[in-house]
């Protein structure tokens, strides 16, 4: 399988007007919480930065295959009465259950989905979803995962700025010497196209922090340091090449989707003569670095530091 995240013309058609999979596309348009990215053989849409459907490109028989997100850190009895619904209201789907507890992703096959079977998933995933970052004591757990798309929707800037085209990254081609540990410090957040005068000049690895306990180095979890060297080290790699590719092929993909408010100016591999990386704070991960700025600056090599919110939009700190 290629090294490249875009889908096949074949698969993006089927988004398309009068295509099979259109209502999953219209739900995104209308939807101004919802996300969609291409993951090579499937598409998921992204809901608070959480998985809400995957779907799967056409099997040999023309049919399509859609999971639908039944997330483990609600109670597993209420997993299973969400599954129960969708199994009386589609006789087809699957439930992979075994003594008592879902196993997998629930899925179903089918040559289309209509708008009915979007607007009624959607309906019950979502709130089950919120209750996934809503903490016994009433506060916002994963925030992390929520700042991350909501700096993907807003990263837009097709002028002087960042566009960002792609998150939850993972790479699958690690080369075997490394660990699978030090692999995950390979995986940035978002990947971007920075512009300059309307024109792309580089693509960009993205890393989100937004608590102090996501930016302190440990054994178990790798902060901010620790994420900034493995970009770096992703760098090194021949890796960014397909990264490059891919990008170009991406955003040709979403203008023909009209998806993500696309650049007048979609950009050729020879544009992209550059690869660099910025790492983008929110919330209490800002008061983290203000407190370590001296040794955090040290290491960064050249990568550049910003921090987000809501109110202020980006606003660099580093040097």
């Amino acid at each position: 399988m290629d090294d490249n995240r875009c889908i096949s013309p074949d698969f993006l058609d089927a988004f398309l007007e009068k295509g099979p999979l259109e209502a999953f596309l219209n739900k995104v348009h209308e939807d101004e919480s919802l996300e969609l990215c291409f993951r090579g053989n499937f598409v998921e849409i992204y809901y608070k930065n959480q998985m809400l459907w995957k779907i799967y490109e056409k099997d040999k028989n023309g049919l399509f295959k859609v999971q639908v997100s039944l997330i483990k850190s609600i109670e597993e009895s209420e997993r299973l009465i969400i599954a129960d619904e969708l199994k009386t209201k589609y006789k087809n789907f699957i439930i992979y259950e075994k003594n008592g507890a879902l196993k997998r992703y629930p899925d179903i096959t089918m040559p289309s989905f209509d708008k009915r079977f979007v607007e009624e998933t959607s309906r019950l995933l979502k709130p089950m979803l919120d209750k996934y970052f809503v903490g016994k004591k009433g506060n916002c757990i994963h925030l992390e995962k929520i700042r991350q798309q909501q700096i993907f929707t807003y990263l837009k800037d097709k002028k002087d700025g960042f566009y960002a085209y792609d998150m939850e990254f993972h790479q699958k081609y690690q080369d075997n010497s490394t660990k699978k540990s030090e692999g995950k410090q390979n995986e940035p957040d978002l990947f971007a196209i920075r512009y300059s005068g309307g024109k792309p000049q580089a693509v960009v690895l993205i890393e989100v922090k937004s608590t102090r306990e996501a930016c302190r180095d440990t054994n178990k979890n790798p902060g901010i340091i620790t994420h900034i060297d493995g970009m770096d080290k992703y760098r090194s790699k021949p890796y960014m090449e397909n990264r490059k590719v891919e990008a170009c092929d991406i955003l040709n993909a979403y203008k023909k989707m009209g998806l993500h408010e696309t650049p007048e100016i979609i950009p050729e591999t020879k544009d992209l003569c550059k690869d660099e990386m910025i790492m983008i704070l929110t919330d209490k991960a800002v008061d983290f670095y203000n407190d370590n700025k001296k040794i955090i600056e040290e290491n960064k090599k050249d990568c550049i530091i910003y921090k987000w919110s809501k109110e202020d939009g980006l606003k660099r700190l580093s040097n």
